[in-house]
């Protein structure tokens, strides 16, 4: 147990060097070694953590890096690291909630690293004012990132469907694609990636990027991967409201009683190949219906 106290005091030094860890009432200090955390010996560990988590966060959030600039990006990384996940965290999750942390970082005070600074958090607002879009732009980064390494989708069980009789067919539930990710947008989003994709976009604000506008009505976006490559497509908001019912769990009676006319989309959702398969509430009905199961 100390030896894990010590570890997870190790790693919270690394990313949050300027929290009081030398306190001689620290679980297990008489463990640890003399000057275990003097700012000279864990400078390269520090540095070589640091840089790895912000190249993969770079990674996955490669739009909103283009928009952002590499310097601000940086310092959104860094703070992100040391004031968001804890070590426990660390996982293929790791960076899911940068987007939420994007929207909310002007009213975050800053204590992190080298970024501490009034200017540099100044600036770093400033910026963020300068790009209203980049939350949702991280957003589309972040499904993007899912839908790629998802579970291959299956095909839908038509047959063991027609097997069912209406009154089970109402009270099913459907099981999504497991490659399905979906969004809603003030912004044209994928106008921002055809301009990222079609020229290097300046770190400084684009006129380019300030062309394109918030939409007066809102975006709706799937993202999905239907084989190999990774797809956006744009969806009708009964569409997308539709997927909204089904990921709570709707069965067919329960859409059409809360919006009647969202049922009529079911069959194109299937068609579609974004509804691979369901599942029978009926008590007498205990057999998950899935393809190559």
């Amino acid at each position: 147990m100390r030896l894990a106290q010590w570890q997870a005091t190790l790693f919270n030094q690394i990313v949050s060097p300027n929290e009081d860890l030398l306190q001689p009432d620290f679980p297990g200090s008489d463990i640890v070694p003399d000057n275990a955390f003097n700012e000279s010996r864990i400078s390269i560990y520090r540095n070589n953590v640091i840089g790895g988590l912000e190249s993969w966060i770079r990674n996955i959030y490669s739009n909103t890096h283009s928009l952002l600039g590499d310097y601000y990006f940086s310092v959104l990384c860094r703070c992100y690291i040391s004031e968001v996940e804890p070590v426990a965290k660390l996982d293929n999750n790791f960076a899911e909630k940068l987007p939420e942390y994007i929207g909310q970082f002007t009213q975050k005070k800053i204590y992190t690293l080298e970024i501490s600074a009034k200017t540099d958090k100044t600036k770093m607002k400033q910026r963020l004012k300068s790009l209203p879009q980049l939350m949702d732009v991280a957003r589309l980064d972040w499904i993007l990132q899912k839908s790629y390494y998802a579970d291959k989708r299956k095909t839908w069980p038509q047959n063991d469907f027609l097997k069912l009789s209406p009154k089970q067919q109402a009270h099913l539930t459907f099981n999504l694609s497991p490659d399905i990710n979906w969004l809603s947008s003030a912004w044209d989003l994928p106008s921002l990636l055809r301009l990222n994709v079609e020229q290097t976009l300046s770190p400084e604000t684009d006129p380019s990027i300030q062309s394109v506008q918030s939409k007066s009505s809102r975006m709706f976006l799937l993202v999905e991967r239907p084989q190999i490559k990774v797809k956006i497509k744009q969806v009708s908001q009964a569409e997308f409201d539709l997927l909204n019912l089904i990921k709570q769990n709707y069965s067919l009676s329960d859409i059409a009683l809360q919006a009647d006319h969202l049922s009529t989309f079911v069959a194109r959702l299937i068609e579609h190949g974004w509804i691979d398969g369901f599942t029978p509430r009926l008590p007498d009905i205990e057999t998950r219906f899935r393809s190559n199961q």
